[in-house]
This record gives C-alpha cells, structure tokens and sequence, in this order.
C-alpha cells in the first residue's frame, strides 16, 4: 500500500480497535439499549459503520477509476471540512441513505466485529492496488460531498467514526443515568 494511503489505513485501523474493545466485555443487552429520547443503540451504531464501509467497498468494485477533475477535489475537500466541522460541533446527521440505517435486529457484536474485519481485509486488498497514477482517481461517491479520492474516503471514515464514538458515549451515559432511576 502506498506510504499516503497506509498511513491513513493503519490509522482507522487503530481506531476501529480502540472503538471495539471496550464494547467486548459489555453484553449485547446493555449493547442494544436505547435512550427513551429515540435513537440508535451502540450496536447500531457500530452496524451502521460497519455499512457504510461494507457499502464503500460494493462501491469501490463497481466503479470505473477515472481521475476526479482538480475543481471538483476542491470542492469535495471543503466539503469535507465542512461534514468534518459538523461531526465535531456535534451536530446530529440524518444518514443520508436508508441503506446506512441499520436494522433493529439480533445481529451480535461478534458477528458485526467480523463483518468488520472482512470489509476492511477487502478495502485494504483494493488499496494494496493502488498506483501513484491512480490516487486521484474516484473511488466512493458521498450523497452529500461528492466524489472522494482513496485517501479522501480513508480522512472521511475516520472523521465518521469520530462522530459516532461521541454517539456511542451518550447512549452509554444516557444508559447509567436511566439505570439510576
């Protein structure tokens, strides 16, 4: 993998660990707890990142590389500022396709660790691939930014799991406070 985009890799590597490890102690009913103010539950939290990769990657084997004009790399990076900006103000997102809104299901922790894992062994394989000459070419396309660059997608997915950490941090508290009463 080029040195650009591995270091992007390792980097949501590191973080989808640091992201699951404290959740493997915790048993799959507290993982499935929903605030009384609506939302998602930490599991669909962490199956709602796991689909947007899984959804990234389908993505990734369909699309043909073409290079992704200068112009609109521009305007795709500010966009990017500007989803990043929302994501550490706090601000609440719609997904904006309902394939990334996961289902209230019995799925396990374990079974979306190892979806997890086999998304990533296959967007890493896809980077292993990749040439000098094709890291401007498109590789996903987000409904609200645009086209992104290899390492666009790999900024973005660590940016995207940030907010959802922090999501993941209030359902947790709003669980302890709802146990308190």
């Amino acid at each position: 993998m080029l040195p650009a985009l591995r270091s992007r890799f390792d980097r949501i590597e590191r973080q989808r660990a640091a992201l699951l490890a404290p959740l493997r102690p915790v048993g799959d009913t507290t993982l499935r707890f929903q605030p009384p103010t609506g939302g998602w539950s930490v599991l669909q939290v962490v199956e709602h990142l796991v689909l947007a990769e899984e959804l990234t990657v389908e993505q990734m084997a369909r699309i043909t590389p073409r290079p992704v004009p200068l112009r609109k790399r521009v305007r795709t990076g500010v966009m990017i500022g500007v989803i990043r900006t929302a994501f550490l103000v706090r601000a609440r997102i719609k997904a904006p396709s309902s394939a990334l809104e996961p289902p209230v299901t019995d799925v396990t922790l374990d079974q979306l660790m190892q979806r997890w894992a086999e998304a990533r062994c296959r967007m890493a394989e896809r980077l292993d691939a990749v040439t000098m000459a094709q890291l401007p070419d498109r590789v996903m396309r987000h409904p609200y930014a645009g086209w992104f660059t290899h390492a666009q997608m790999l900024d973005f997915f660590h940016y995207h799991t940030v907010h959802h950490q922090r999501q993941m941090g209030r359902i947790q508290r709003a669980r302890r406070l709802a146990a308190a009463h």
